[in-house]
């Protein structure tokens, strides 16, 4: 009774036991089942997700497309309207050239024989220019070679105008030193001053020599010995040195009288050591008055003699003859 009992225990317990196990199967199948459903609707929401993207790019270039599309369509009626516009013209000339084809042959050939004269005429009209060209040509050559000799001349006068001022300076600065040497003598015995280019010492005859006399007083000597040691420092400038008389006395005595002092001053000079190439002595006798010889006092005046200091001009020559 027992084992029966037990028997039939077992046989409820495997009865259980077989349903549960059937049951489980069936819902692992389901869970499985419903994640594999899942798995499909996430890939399909990815793949959604991606058409909406490329649905979104579509319609931008649907947008840009739809753009291009209404440009071209306004560039294909501008340029229908041009194919029109050229169709009218090419029409009308399709028409002009019927009437000119169309034409007598004498308005032909009246057409021709224009063409020819202005043909003609236009040949003329370069040759003309041709000839003008080569007039032109020549003269802006000419007018270069004037330019380049204005230049030059233009340096030459500078280069002139500098040696000239240095001149005007140098004599300027032998002014200033004569009249500081010669300072203690009064203006009726000795007076200095510039002209035309050269500095003119006038030397009275009471501060030289006695009435008729070749003989340089003492006061004299002094005076030409100051002049003499200021001259000795400027090498570049020729000296000439001038007597004159006034019209008292026969012509040879006073030709005589002016050489013979104009030597005596050299040669003073000379002793104080300027170069005796550099002097130039000479008698003026009573032909360069500076006053006239009717009156004592003029006659004082033209008793005098002049040392005359001329710069070399050495390089202004050669400038000038280059």
């Amino acid at each position: 009774m027992k084992i029966k009992h037990f028997l039939l225990a077992l046989s409820i317990v495997s009865a259980f036991s077989c349903v549960s196990s059937k049951k489980f199967n069936k819902l692992q199948f389901e869970r499985d089942q419903l994640k594999y459903n899942y798995d499909q609707l996430l890939q399909v929401n990815a793949e959604n997700k991606q058409l909406l993207i490329k649905i979104d790019s579509l319609e931008h270039l649907v947008d840009k497309l739809n753009t291009e599309i209404k440009h071209s369509k306004e560039s294909a009626a501008s340029a229908q309207l041009a194919f029109d516009d050229v169709t009218k013209r090419y029409n009308k000339l399709v028409e002009q050239n019927k009437s000119i084809t169309n034409a007598s042959s004498q308005e032909r050939n009246k057409f021709i024989t224009e063409l020819n004269e202005k043909d003609q005429l236009l040949t003329q009209r370069e040759r003309q220019l041709d000839s003008l060209s080569a007039v032109l040509n020549s003269k802006q050559k000419a007018l270069d070679l004037a330019t380049i000799n204005l230049q030059e001349r233009e340096q030459k006068l500078k280069d002139l105008q500098q040696i000239l001022d240095e001149k005007d300076q140098n004599l300027a600065g032998l002014q200033n030193k004569l009249k500081a040497a010669l300072s203690g003598f009064s203006a009726n015995d000795l007076t200095i001053v510039q002209k035309d280019g050269k500095l003119y010492a006038t030397l009275s005859q009471d501060l030289l020599f006695a009435s008729g006399s070749k003989q340089i007083d003492l006061k004299g000597v002094d005076a030409l010995k100051k002049f003499g040691n200021v001259l000795k420092n400027y090498p570049d400038v020729e000296i000439t040195v001038e007597g004159h008389t006034d019209t008292d006395g026969s012509e040879d005595l006073n030709w005589n009288l002016s050489a013979d002092r104009a030597i005596a001053v050299t040669k003073v000079l000379i002793t104080e050591g300027v170069d005796a190439k550099r002097i130039i002595p000479s008698g003026r006798a009573f032909y360069l008055p500076v006053a006239p010889n009717e009156t004592k006092e003029g006659k004082s005046k033209n008793r005098r003699t002049e040392i005359i200091l001329s710069p070399k001009l050495t390089a202004l020559y050669n400038l000038i003859n280059q």
